[in-house]
């Protein structure tokens, strides 16, 4: 006889131990004599049913949204705003603008707002910086405060 090892597959239902099930009557008397409805599913797939209907007990996971795919190549805006953003002190204002590039490919200024702000953070670290969207001038205005 070989030696098998000692783990179990987690896939195929496990016999309920006699304590657990022993728990379960007495709380399905405790529920009966309160007069409820109930449904109690246990691990082993054994469903125990009084009076109620049978409902989805695990909600469907919400479908996650997509990521949109970005509309400049990956470390667009690092090469472009980073070389100004290292030389800002403390109290320095910085005013970014889309270049042709971006504006032919559809970038947002609400973009180049995230990537301008997450390049501050990483950089400086949180609330470091102050940024503001400038609709009238069509830019995005970085201040370092640390």
């Amino acid at each position: 006889m070989k030696n098998q090892p000692l783990t179990r597959d987690m896939n195929t239902p496990q016999p309920i131990p006699l304590a657990i099930r022993k728990t379960v009557e007495q709380a399905t008397r405790l529920l009966d004599v309160c007069k409820t409805q109930y449904i109690i599913v246990l691990s082993d797939g054994t469903t125990i049913n009084k009076g109620g209907e049978v409902i989805q007990l695990i909600p469907p996971k919400p479908e996650k949204p997509r990521k949109a795919r970005s509309l400049m190549p990956y470390g667009t805006y690092r090469k472009v705003y980073g070389p100004a953003m290292t030389k800002m002190v403390m109290g320095d204002v910085e005013v970014f603008r889309r270049t042709p590039e971006m504006v032919t490919a559809g970038v947002e200024l609400i973009t180049i707002l995230g990537a301008i702000s997450s390049m501050a953070s990483s950089d400086w670290g949180n609330n470091a910086h102050k940024i503001f969207l400038n609709k009238g001038n069509d830019s995005v205005e970085l201040l370092r405060t640390a």
